[in-house]
């Protein structure tokens, strides 16, 4: 909530119209990732082009975030194998990857390049 919003709630009145700016609900390290996903879909959907390239620091949960969900595929296209990560021991089998992806399968997933100024190692 806003200062303003957050004001009224604490005297428990309903609070004046006025522009909020909060417009994120979560923790900040996911606000990146959720918006470049909205960006994402928002650049398909009604833009009518691909974000082809997305030029970041290594963020894992945006990469994560920004590819399509292993559940839909496994749904939508007969054949599709869950990924799974390589066991540690010959003869054990891998455990399912985690599905963290929220990218619509009508979306096609970027391709990612570095950015150099991140690089600080």
């Amino acid at each position: 909530m806003c200062k303003i919003c957050n004001l009224a709630e604490n005297k428990n009145l309903p609070a004046p119209a006025h522009v909020c700016v909060k417009n994120y609900e979560g923790s900040s390290k996911g606000m990146e990732a959720t918006m470049a996903l909205e960006l994402t879909i928002q650049a398909k959907h009604q833009r009518g082009f691909i974000n082809g390239f997305i030029v970041a620091d290594d963020d894992s949960l945006m990469r994560a975030t920004l590819k399509h969900s292993y559940e839909h595929l496994s749904v939508t296209m007969p054949g599709f194998v869950w990924p799974c990560a390589t066991p540690k021991e010959d003869g054990r089998l891998g455990v399912k990857l985690q599905d963290t992806g929220k990218l619509p399968l009508d979306v096609p997933q970027p391709k990612w390049l570095a950015d150099p100024t991140h690089q600080t190692k």
